[in-house]
């Protein structure tokens, strides 16, 4: 978002709605991935079950309060600044590799014809 706010406000509210959207589908992921565990059940030890994400029920529910309760809007933010900074090494190796490994795609398909800009 940062980027796309030097283009302007279009190019601001494209990508702040580009990032929600994108940032929506841990839902319907997490759901559908849970259901093909469930489903792979027989494969599983006797009796152990798969832990529930409680993180997306976090997530979500932090984000509603911070978005509708204005009281709590400050400690969002500090919240949100002790998220950025908790982060170690394998965190920012597993973006890079996923970089390289988007760039990489994205370069092809386009050397390749298969996207157009």
């Amino acid at each position: 978002m940062g980027a796309a706010s030097s283009y302007g406000r279009e190019a601001l509210v494209l990508a702040t709605t580009t990032k929600l959207a994108r940032a929506l589908w841990i839902v319907p992921v997490t759901l559908g991935l849970g259901a093909w565990v469930r489903r792979r059940g027989s494969r599983r030890q006797e009796g152990s079950r798969p832990k529930p994400p409680w993180f997306v029920l976090g997530f979500l529910g932090a984000s509603a309060i911070v978005t509708f309760l204005p009281a709590f809007r400050a400690s969002g933010v500090v919240v949100a600044e002790v998220a950025r900074r908790g982060h170690g090494i394998r965190p920012l190796f597993q973006g890079v590799l996923l970089w390289l490994f988007v760039g990489a795609g994205s370069l092809a398909a386009i050397a390749t014809g298969l996207a157009t800009p």
